[in-house]
């Protein structure tokens, strides 16, 4: 078996973190607007797109390890680049490349949207315990009488 399969393997799951990583930069972009009605159908595209990455996933798995022991090596992306040709190994190197650059800038976009949805949390609780305290005050029982 030579590197091919593993390339379009790790070109199709590139496309799929990028599909993915596209969704979360929408998904912020709501997040940070408030366009909370946006969210769900969001949430939903993204679980669409990550299930179609993670299903990829183990298909890359399985085609480094049937690439490894073809090359007689342990499927890591080092030893089996020093196994193929510079043509190969180009290509390979390549696509690898692309493959960790999207995954690193998708999880630091899952960062932010977790920082983003603490912090509306956070305000939202704030919110409504400020509502909460302004309900008692107002109540009959509470501190404020509209009798003089």
């Amino acid at each position: 078996m030579r590197p091919a399969h593993l390339i379009d393997v790790l070109l199709q799951q590139t496309q799929a973190l990028q599909e993915t990583l596209d969704v979360a930069v929408r998904q912020r972009e709501a997040l940070k607007s408030g366009r909370l009605d946006l969210l769900q159908g969001l949430m939903k595209e993204l679980h669409d797109a990550s299930f179609r990455a993670q299903a990829l996933d183990r298909r890359r798995e399985l085609a480094a390890a049937s690439l490894a022991r073809t090359l007689g090596v342990h499927p890591r992306l080092s030893e089996i680049l020093a196994k193929l040709n510079e043509g190969e190994r180009e290509a390979l190197s390549s696509v690898a490349g692309k493959f960790s650059l999207v995954v690193r800038k998708l999880q630091a976009e899952m960062k932010i949207i977790s920082r983003l949805a603490d912090e509306s949390q956070r305000l939202g609780d704030l919110m409504l315990s400020e509502w909460r305290r302004m309900e008692n005050a107002f109540s009959p029982s509470g501190g404020f009488d509209l009798k003089g």
